[in-house]
Parts: C-alpha cells; sequence; structure tokens
C-alpha cells in the first residue's frame, strides 16, 4: 500500500496517510460487490462482527407435585419458590439451565438438589 508519511522537524513520525486502498480491500470489494466501508472511530464497520442473535425466549411452567417447597435457580441468579400443589409459569432463554432445589423446613437453610433441567425439558406454559 503506498502511503504518506510526515515526518516533523524533530523527526518523528507524525501521521501516515494512505493513497489508495490495499490490495486486499480492492480484491474483497471486487469479490463481495459491496460497498466501500463507512468508519466509525478508525475502523471499517464492514469489517465487524455482527453481534450475535439474541437466544429465543421460551414461555415454560413448572408444577411441584412431590416436595413441601421447591426453588428453581436460574443461571442469572434469580429464583422462583414453588409450593406443593401449585404450578409456576416463567420466561426462560433457550439453553439456560434451571437448577431444581427441595425445601423441607423453610425455617432452615438447607435445600437439595432434585434434579437439573435445561429450557426444553420443562413443559409449555
Amino acid at each position: 500500500m503506498e502511503e504518506v508519511r510526515r515526518i516533523s522537524a524533530d523527526g518523528y513520525l507524525r501521521g501516515v496517510t494512505p493513497t489508495r486502498p490495499s490490495q486486499l480491500e480492492q480484491e474483497f470489494r471486487r469479490v463481495a460487490l459491496i460497498r466501500p466501508p463507512r468508519y466509525v472511530r478508525g475502523v471499517p464497520t464492514t469489517y465487524r462482527n455482527p453481534m450475535p442473535a439474541s437466544p429465543e425466549k421460551l414461555r415454560k411452567q413448572y408444577v411441584n407435585t412431590e416436595y413441601p417447597n421447591v426453588v428453581l435457580r436460574f443461571e442469572d441468579g434469580h429464583e422462583i419458590v414453588v409450593k406443593r400443589g401449585v404450578g409456576k409459569t416463567f420466561d426462560i432463554f433457550a439453553g439456560e439451565t434451571v437448577r431444581v432445589l427441595a425445601v423441607f423446613d423453610p425455617d432452615a437453610r438447607e435445600r437439595e438438589l432434585v434434579m437439573t433441567k435445561k429450557a426444553e425439558e420443562f413443559d409449555n406454559a
């Protein structure tokens, strides 16, 4: 790539200004048939990776039929308490893991891990 170098009187390189795009950029434009990139903070926007798509949000439910209390603990840390004979619906992201914890004595902080389920394993609401 041809470039113009500006050197100050004290010998320091002050700036490099390209006079034309590099061969790689020209070939990329020719093959991909795209317009020239826009620059944001000195980086061509066409070369940035796009943001990944957000995971799909699902509406699921859980019914507690076995334990006095069950706590659903989600990956982000929030918890849902489900009493025996009651069902709860909740939003969950696809692929998220939930721990199902049984609580036999609400006054004690003891919890027993019953199972670990993925979002897809819960019943649809």
